[in-house]
């Protein structure tokens, strides 16, 4: 007998002679002034030098301090949400390192008011496959988490800015993209990880890589929500929500992301970093989706393929 298979996959496959380990992903991180809190929304106080339960409401007499500017470390029992979510990212970076390693190559932009691409040397990608390329980028993100080791609770030696300015992070993801050229991996990825919802819209594009924020809040979640899925014509998208600030906001999350199936939540430090295993995962799986495996039944016996002459080989 002569059989025809067809494979029927989501993704784009193309006809490749040797299968390479290459794939390209933009990591989004926010760096609020909430994630200076732990995942329960605590903070330790530099002026009261104490813990604060609810670090965004607390206010010590200060001006300005009613945000919750002056509660602005992790408690003395929890760390700080950007230490959780540093420790997940570069995590998450060696394991795309060393499961890419024809070319893994990776941008970084971080979040509060603006969003801004991070440039290492001029380039605003890097390809992890090369040398000293993994050091360079886990060593830029472990600076997110600044702090004095020195003080008796780890605190900030400067404090994160407000604001999260989503739909400014998804354009420049979405304009790092646009850069890539030809001969750069085809299976691309964008990671976001946030602990809030947006409160601020685009507002100065000041370059491609850096966009500053604007007020009108009616843009706050529209432009978020048309921003990514521009994006999503150009990369697989997921969404981590991280902390219990972001429960709530579960649809829009998922609205970001390529599907609902991409859209994670992390309650709590650990589960995060579960959260970005699992991400991990996937993109092996997406990046090898289409290697397909049929094997023949006992009593069959494979003879060839025909060739497009329609000769047996």
């Amino acid at each position: 007998f002569d059989i025809e298979l067809k494979v029927i996959t989501k993704e784009n496959l193309q006809e490749l002679t040797t299968l390479k380990k290459e794939a390209a992903v933009v990591l989004i991180m926010d760096t609020s002034k909430s994630m200076q809190w732990d995942d329960d929304g605590a903070g330790y106080c530099v002026n009261c030098n104490r813990n604060i339960d609810n670090a965004q409401g607390h206010s010590c007499g200060i001006a300005g301090s009613g945000d919750g500017t002056y509660a602005n470390q992790g408690t003395n029992k929890n760390p700080m949400r950007i230490t959780t979510a540093v420790n997940a990212a570069n995590s998450f970076i060696e394991d795309f390192a060393a499961n890419f390693t024809d070319s893994a190559m990776i941008s970084l932009v971080t979040f509060n008011y603006k969003a801004t691409a991070r440039n290492f040397s001029g380039n605003y990608w890097l390809d992890l496959a090369e040398e000293g390329n993994v050091n360079t980028i886990t060593n830029y993100v472990e600076s997110l988490d600044d702090y004095n080791e020195r003080a008796a609770i780890n605190k900030r030696t400067t404090a994160l800015d407000s604001g999260t300015n989503i739909a400014a992070s998804l354009q420049v993801a979405y304009n790092l993209l646009d850069d890539l050229d030809e001969n750069a991996p085809t299976k691309r990825y964008v990671i976001l990880l946030t602990d809030g919802a947006p409160n601020r819209n685009i507002g100065t594009i000041i370059s491609d890589y850096e966009i500053a924020d604007g007020r009108e809040s009616d843009k706050y979640y529209t432009e978020a929500t048309e921003k990514a899925g521009l994006l999503k014509n150009k990369a697989t998208v997921y969404s981590v929500g991280f902390s219990k600030d972001v429960a709530s906001n579960t649809t829009f999350m998922q609205g970001l992301a390529t599907s609902e199936a991409h859209y994670s939540y992390a309650a709590t430090a650990d589960l995060l970093a579960d959260e970005f295993e699992e991400i991990t995962q996937s993109i092996v799986l997406l990046a090898n989706a289409w290697t397909v495996t049929d094997p023949m039944g006992d009593n069959i016996q494979f003879l060839g393929f025909y060739d497009t002459d329609n000769t047996l080989e």
